[in-house]
């Protein structure tokens, strides 16, 4: 007998040998990325930014430029200042009168009031003058009219209608309500409750007990 071929047989022209189990390859990419990320893995969270620590205001140097401002180098101009007086002290007097609403043009012309009742009494440039400081202070000197205000006589404690430092004494009964109570204040006079009359009384008070 003639021995048996084995006969191959090819597989269907649309079946992929490589496929396992005789699956349909057809163009279709069986392989598996291997290097998938971890689905498990903790992602590193974003890194921020330090803040920036606050820079601190800088002290001003004790021999520093100050910055004035126009209307008040305006008052500095016009006021009878005394020798060498210091500017900063006033300015800062000013400052304070401002936050408390008082307007630069009302201080300005203050100052010419009493520069010009300086002049007319021969005080002007003179220690005999108030500083510019005080004048702008709690005490309210520069609410006052001085077109008719005497040079001499007065309630001052040496009887000169000033101090012993040589600066006018004002006469709480000439001030507005409002520099009335800063004038208490500034006394360490109680103003809450009280009326007009008493206070003026407690501040009269006040001054003759810091005289004795």
């Amino acid at each position: 007998p003639l021995p048996q071929q084995s006969a191959s047989i090819e597989p269907p022209d649309h079946v992929s040998a490589s496929a396992p189990g005789g699956a349909a390859a057809d163009g279709v990419d069986q392989s598996i990325d291997v290097e998938q990320d971890d689905p498990f893995a903790l992602a590193e969270p974003p890194t921020k930014p330090k803040p920036k620590p606050k820079a601190k205001p800088k002290a001003r140097q004790p021999n520093a430029p100050v910055d004035y401002h126009p209307a008040f180098e305006s008052f500095w101009t016009e006021y009878p200042r005394r020798p060498n007086e210091p500017k900063l002290r006033a300015f800062k007097a000013w400052q304070a009168r401002r936050k408390q609403g008082v307007a630069p043009a009302d201080m300005i012309a203050a100052a010419q009031r009493y520069a010009a009742w300086a002049k007319a009494h021969g005080k002007a440039g003179t220690s005999y003058t108030l500083m510019a400081a005080t004048f702008l202070g709690p005490d309210g000197h520069w609410q006052e009219p001085w077109a008719d205000r005497p040079a001499r006589g007065g309630n001052g404690a040496n009887g000169s209608g000033h101090g012993d430092n040589g600066e006018a004494i004002v006469n709480p009964r000439r001030l507005s309500d409002t520099a009335l109570v800063a004038m208490a204040d500034s006394l360490g006079v109680p103003s809450v409750g009280k009326s007009r009359d008493e206070l003026i009384a407690r501040i009269e008070r006040k001054r003759q007990e810091s005289t004795r």
